[in-house]
């Protein structure tokens, strides 16, 4: 039975009190169920009915459809009610289809509205940070300044050249 094609619907009721009322209790908790509306085509395979209390299947086939089959079986404490091979709830996916589409504009909005920067101005005060270059590949300690790439700083072989042209000029 529940690997039958198509949706399914298992229905849970306590023994009541009044066995007159249970087959239209049966109906009710089927019909305000936790599970999708049932689609009012009456589509309906099998039936599997566990039942505490006598259930006018009759009654039962009207309301839901003309099953294939029906297994029934008795039970101390509790009614359970299995319908199997029910059409898909495409009223229901239609209704939720409805509601996503009437809010698609609210949350493109919502999404939109937390990826977005509204600011105009840049709120920094602190001067733009200073980037690295990459020493060249072929140059060799000589040629590299003492600051790693810093544009500012002065050429260390000029700095070389002047210390060497000063000491050359002292007198001995």
């Amino acid at each position: 039975m529940l690997s039958t094609r198509g949706a399914t619907v298992i229905t849970k009721m306590n023994k009541p009190e009044k066995s007159a009322d249970s087959t239209a209790n049966l109906i009710n908790a089927i019909k305000s169920g936790i599970f999708a509306p049932i689609e009012s085509d009456r589509v309906v395979q099998y039936i599997g009915l566990s039942y505490s209390v006598p259930i006018e299947m009759e009654a039962l086939c009207k309301e839901m459809g003309d099953p294939y089959d029906i297994y029934q079986g008795q039970n101390d404490t509790t009614t359970i009610c299995v319908l199997c091979g029910l059409s898909y709830p495409y009223t229901a996916i239609e209704k939720m289809k409805e509601k996503v589409q009437a809010s698609q504009k609210r949350v493109v909005k919502n999404i939109e509205a937390t990826q977005t920067a509204r600011l105009q101005d840049d709120i920094s005060f602190l001067p733009p940070k200073r980037t690295r270059s990459a020493p060249k590949a072929n140059s060799n300690l000589e040629d590299t300044d003492s600051d790693s790439g810093n544009e500012n700083a002065p050429d260390r072989k000029q700095i070389n050249k002047n210390i060497f042209d000063k000491y050359k000029k002292q007198p001995k």
